[in-house]
């Protein structure tokens, strides 16, 4: 639902009542029940990925585990291509905040 609600925002901001209506509510809804339970999963399984990912570095782990350079190569593509995709959104903030892109000028 959050990813669901952030799409509608983004593909059509003025429906549903405009920026901070209806699918705004329910983003946010989303968002506070989502936060606690990433962060739950996170912290539990932070002991484990600490350990895992140095193993996981290692040469010699790749070279005996079937398709460890693949995987890592995949999720390092994950990765920029999540970079690459927040970065050419930046420009579209104003469009989600409802803020102009050229503030208007001062009347005197």
């Amino acid at each position: 639902m959050l990813v669901g609600t952030g799409v509608a925002q983004f593909l059509a901001p003025n429906e549903f009542n405009g920026p901070r209506g209806a699918i705004y509510d329910a983003h946010v809804a989303s968002f506070v029940i989502w936060v606690p339970l990433v962060l739950t999963h996170v912290v539990r399984h932070a002991k484990d990925v600490r350990r895992l990912a140095r193993r996981d570095l290692r040469r010699v782990t790749r070279e005996a585990v079937p398709g460890a350079t693949v995987r890592q190569a995949i999720v390092l593509t994950g990765l920029a291509a999540g970079l690459a995709l927040a970065l050419s959104l930046v420009g579209h903030v104003h469009t989600y905040l409802n803020v102009p892109l050229t503030p208007p000028a001062l009347s005197r």
